[in-house]
This record gives C-alpha cells, structure tokens and sequence, in this order.
C-alpha cells in the first residue's frame, strides 16, 4: 500500500474573512487543511482516508499560533508501507491518475473510492469514482462518475458516465467477477480489474447505499442536484460512451431480426426464441 496527499482548491466560503494577524493565520491554516486530501493507493483501487476532523474546528481547538510552511512547499507525495524508498511503476502511475480525477471535481467534492475497471478497448483505462459532496446539506449524497484515460500515460482524462444514487439503489453481482448497480431507474454494469478491488467498491457501495436509503433520497426533488454539474461536463467519446451504457445480454434486448431469426432445416423454417441466446 502507498499513500499519497492530493493538494486540492479550498471550496468558496460564505463567511467573512477575519481581521488580526492570529485570524489571519488559523485562516490560511484552514485553508490549507481544506485543500488536501490523502489516500490510500491499493492495486487496482484507490481509497479516501476519513479527515480526522473539520479543518475549521481543528484551527479554532488550537489556542496556541501554528508554524505554517513555507507557501512554495510542495504536498507529499507516495510513500510506501513503512515510508522508505518509491513506490512501484504500477502505483506511481495509479497516483498521476489519481492527481487527473481530483482535477474533474468540484472543490467542495471528495473521492471516496476509484476503482479500475476492465476496458472493451485497450489501451484506454477506466476508473469508477465514488464521489461524496461537504456540503452541509448533502453529505448522505453520493455519485458514481466514469472516467476515460485514452492510455496509461495520458496526461488528461474525461468523464463518460454520472450515476446518482437515489434510496432505491440496489446493487447485484453478476457472477462473472463484475456487478451491476440500478437506480433511479437507471441500470449499469460494472467489472472491476480484480476480485480484491471489487469487493472495496462494494464495501464502499453499501456504505451510501445506507446512506441514501436513510435520508429517503427521490428524484424529483432538492436532492443530488449538484449532479448536474457533472452530468454537464461529459465528454468522452462515442465508443468510451457505449461502453459505460452496455448492460448484460445485450442481445435479448435488441429488435428481433427476420432474418436472424429464421433457419432452414430440411427444406422446414423454423423460427428461434429465447431470450438472451445467439441467432
């Protein structure tokens, strides 16, 4: 396991700014505590670590003025499990990715789970993003975002899929290693690169399906409306687009074709039914 701190923008505040160089300085603290948020990188996951506490409540708790470093400090970067010595290719390259998708939210959302999923088109990547909102109003609100790398060393990356999760949110596994998820009438499939990352999403799934469930979260009213800021900005292409939209026995809900549907056996027709089976 490798950690890594992501330096983030702190989210617009509606509160005046205070006056007096103390004030002063536990703003800039808060600012900086709000503005960076740590994660655990796992093969084919990344986990948000939990704040140990509101960065504003840790700056008024301390009586005492805080030493700030210097503002041309640079965040911290991974570390490995006993914090000697770099990490692997594979989790330095999970970090950069990581650093792009922090980039695609609002400053006020978190992550709390990317988890790599299998891709139809190597060698494009694709991440499935549990995102949570600090809004005061919305903290039981989550979404899953889809993520688009054309390849591993992409410098950018962009959005194919936003899924709200509404309080009738089930999830299913598939069999297959992979799962799907419906909600609000909405239903998409997801596989997961390993067993081991599937089940951290879905440890991660249960969490703000309870959540949701608990604040009776429905379409159609004030809920989850910050979901349109990213159902605004998709913009990966056609194909990565299809891909998120594909769901299971793709064939048993395409038109029946005549022609497929029709075989000639000893000079006989005979039509072929069922549902889910080839032509």
């Amino acid at each position: 396991m490798a950690l890594v701190t992501v330096s983030r923008s702190p989210p617009a505040s509606g509160h005046s700014t205070p006056v007096g160089p103390t004030q002063d300085q536990a703003s800039q603290r808060r600012s900086r505590l709000q503005r960076r948020q740590s994660f655990a990188v796992l093969r084919g996951a990344v986990l948000g670590l939990q704040d140990g506490g509101d960065g504003e409540d840790a700056a008024q708790a301390s009586p005492e003025p805080v030493e700030e470093p210097p503002s041309d400090e640079q965040p911290r970067g991974d570390q490995t499990d006993d914090g000697r010595g770099p990490p692997s290719p594979g989790k330095q390259e999970q970090s950069q990715h990581l650093h792009l998708m922090v980039e695609l939210l609002r400053p006020q959302d978190d992550i709390r789970l990317a988890a790599q999923l299998e891709a139809a088109r190597p060698p494009r990547l694709r991440y499935l993003l549990v995102v949570s909102t600090r809004e005061r109003l919305s903290q039981d609100e989550t979404i899953l975002l889809g993520v688009d790398f054309p390849d591993s060393s992409s410098p950018s990356c962009t959005l194919g899929l936003v899924l709200p999760l509404w309080s009738d949110t089930q999830v299913y596994l598939d069999g297959d290693g992979g799962f799907s998820v419906t909600s609000g009438g909405q239903s998409r499939i997801f596989k997961p690169i390993s067993i081991q990352t599937m089940w951290a999403t879905l440890q991660v799934l249960h969490q703000a399906c309870e959540a949701a469930l608990g604040s009776g979260l429905v379409p159609g009213g004030s809920a989850l409306t910050w979901a349109s800021h990213y159902q605004d900005r998709l913009s990966s292409d056609q194909g990565c687009l299809n891909e998120w939209m594909a769901m299971a026995d793709l064939e048993s809900l395409r038109p029946p074709s005549l022609e497929a549907g029709r075989s000639v056996q000893g000079g006989e027709e005979t039509g072929v039914h069922g549902v889910g089976k080839p032509p």
